[in-house]
């Protein structure tokens, strides 16, 4: 089995690597990411580990079988208990675990930190198993697969004589369609925060009939509350463009 983590030089930066021996293989990106290795190797002895993940999350789960919840005498929900605990959180090699409330139980836990990443996850499947992106892959090919059997049905229903689309049914397809294949396109131009307004603006002026003013407003508010949840609360990176490199907004 290959063994990969973070490491750092004493007083150096941070990076990702491959454990092969007494040495550490220094890799060209996270190793959720890619493999590649830059060519470096610098010997473990002179190293420091660091936490191996960097998750923008962590979800944990409580009370979610009955000898727990038994054990802490607490009233069956019906449901177990889902909180987000901060990335902060997670402890590096030999750190000391901190224990807010010594007065209080405190039980050991081993807790699992789910990674959500992008498309360059890759779908396929190494000798590790399936790749991140392979479980999104697969839902996306059973939602076409269901949509294929809806058109086959569908056809399979069709009265004779019968209008597919006329053009009022063909004028509300494209009021829906086209903004929205307008936001895909501004979005990976532009960013996705920048396309939000876009896109927002466009459909409550002119589909709408609201005013500029209450279009502009709600748009921008709209995407100024989605960067602060999502950027800085959330820590998930989305598509970002020109305007998020000259606010220097990474």
């Amino acid at each position: 089995m290959r063994t990969f983590g973070a490491f750092s030089a004493k007083g150096g930066k941070p990076f990702y690597g491959e454990l092969i021996g007494d040495e550490v293989s220094v890799l060209e990106r996270p190793f959720w990411l890619s493999i590649e290795p830059t060519g470096e190797k610098i010997g473990r002895r002179d190293l420091e580990i660091g936490v191996p993940v960097s998750p923008s999350k962590l979800i944990a789960v409580g009370l979610n079988y009955a000898e727990h919840i038994a054990e802490m005498k607490r009233t069956p929900l019906g449901m177990p208990l889902i909180w987000f605990k901060a990335p902060s959180s997670l402890l590096a090699h030999k750190q000391d675990i901190e224990i807010a409330f010594p007065e209080h139980q405190t039980d050991f836990e081993t807790e699992l930190a789910v990674v959500i990443g992008a498309r360059e996850y890759g779908t396929g499947w190494t000798a590790a198993g399936p790749q991140p992106g392979t479980f999104p892959f697969c839902v996306g090919l059973i939602v076409a697969a269901a949509s294929a059997v809806n058109l086959f049905s569908g056809w399979r229903r069709r009265h004779a004589g019968a209008v597919f689309i006329d053009a009022t049914k063909a004028r509300r397809i494209a009021a829906f369609g086209l903004p929205m294949l307008a936001f895909v396109a501004l979005a990976l131009t532009l960013g996705f925060y920048v396309a939000t307004t876009l896109y927002l603006v466009g459909v409550m002026r002119f589909q709408g009939h609201y005013r500029w003013l209450t279009s502009v407003a709600v748009a921008v508010g709209t995407s100024a509350f989605f960067f602060v949840l999502l950027e800085l609360w959330f820590k998930v990176p989305l598509l970002k463009g020109p305007l998020e490199a000259a606010l220097r907004l990474h």
